[in-house]
């Protein structure tokens, strides 16, 4: 089980790799068929290959045909890196270092069809697998290994990510719009640069009722779960910088990830969701943004239970949490205990920053929907 484990991953670099031949700098990169036109993504870290007779599962890696298919698909972003002559390569993505996991190298070699365009196989054992994609019309398919060497589907390009460059761009399409301004969640294996207009948060504190945000300033750390407020409603107008940058872990941050969501059979790699101990970035009945219960449209349905999407993020809580959590401030957040804890606050009605709006002996009857400190507890009005 080891070795073929060990070759499946193999076979996956392997791909990667032989794209990547076209630059000598190491960095993250798109790779694409040259006659399927699809790109290549990492739905899986496992995988299966049959020395016996020499059959190969690739089912960890799936095609998708059309740019926006991939555009905000952080699943078809690969770091390549070249590792020693002659042609030797390792790639990580969605959370594996295929190089540790293997223990061995890839080989890429131009391909004699296609000068711009390169073949990648991987060798064990006097056994050679090249990389190809699957002939069909579908959007989607599975890596093979079954094309000759005058096939198409054997040749692969590599296609640096370049924010400028149309269909070699990365953006982030919104999940949520919320008083003129769009957001959603991003949980990717790579540093990035936020474009202009843009903000990313990161939730510091959370009880049960609230959960606490805070910006994020500069190089966004590889493999961070964030809060993104977006400048435009579709991907090209949230364009990121991709960097090679070394920028370390974020500390703090409550908000967790998942790489994977695959129900596909022999590659089922996915998180089921918990309505109870889960709260995912969605308006709330007021129509603000929180953090609230997932509704089944969010989530990937497969034989009637329900699953976290990959590379997004998610709060995780207590099983006595609201359904519902708002999100505020440190300073919002630090305003209900400083006013719980006051005495001179124990009665009458006031707001998270300490604001008395109605005295004891007024009503706290139609206030406005929010969240209020009454006679020394907290209390959200719906």
């Amino acid at each position: 089980m080891k070795y073929a484990k060990t070759i499946i991953v193999a076979m996956m670099l392997c791909i990667t790799a032989k794209s990547y031949a076209q630059w000598t700098q190491n960095g993250y990169y798109r790779v694409l068929n040259q006659g399927t036109e699809r790109y290549i993504t990492i739905i899986d870290n496992n995988a299966k290959v049959s020395t016996v007779s020499t059959s190969v599962d690739m089912g960890a890696l799936q095609t998708l045909k059309k740019f926006d298919n991939v555009v905000s698909n952080p699943a078809s972003i690969i770091y390549i890196r070249y590792e020693k002559s002659p042609n030797q390569f390792s790639l990580a993505s969605q959370g594996t270092d295929t190089r540790k996991i293997t223990g061995q190298y890839l080989t890429i070699v131009k391909s004699s069809t296609n000068s711009n365009a390169y073949w990648a196989y991987g060798s064990s054992n006097g056994m050679t697998i090249y990389l190809s994609d699957t002939k069909s019309l579908r959007e989607t398919s599975e890596v093979g290994s079954n094309s000759g060497k005058n096939d198409p589907e054997r040749n692969w390009y590599i296609l640096p990510l370049q924010k400028d460059v149309e269909k070699q761009y990365f953006g982030i399409t919104p999940e949520v719009e919320y008083n003129g301004k769009y957001y959603a969640t991003l949980y990717a294996y790579f540093p990035f640069n936020l474009g202009d207009g843009m903000k990313a948060y990161s939730i510091v504190n959370s009880n049960n009722q609230a959960a606490v945000y805070k910006e994020i300033t500069g190089t966004i750390p590889i493999g961070t779960p964030v809060l993104i407020e977006c400048s435009s409603p579709t991907a090209d107008g949230n364009r990121i910088d991709i960097v090679n940058d070394d920028v370390a872990a974020l500390s703090g941050n409550k908000l967790v990830g998942q790489w994977f969501c695959s129900h596909k059979d022999g590659h089922i790699n996915r998180k089921e969701y918990s309505a109870s101990t889960m709260r995912v970035l969605g308006l709330k009945k007021d129509g603000k943004l929180g953090f609230i219960i997932a509704p089944s449209t969010y989530l990937s349905q497969d034989n009637g239970k329900y699953y976290l999407p990959a590379n997004k993020a998610y709060l995780p809580v207590l099983s006595s949490s609201a359904d519902e959590l708002t999100l505020m401030t440190e300073d919002e957040f630090s305003g209900i205990n400083t006013i719980s804890k006051e005495e001179t606050h124990n009665s009458g009605v006031y707001t998270l920053t300490g604001t008395l709006i109605r005295k004891r002996d007024e009503s706290s009857d139609n206030l406005a929907k929010g969240i209020y400190i009454i006679n020394g507890k907290k209390v959200i009005v719906q």
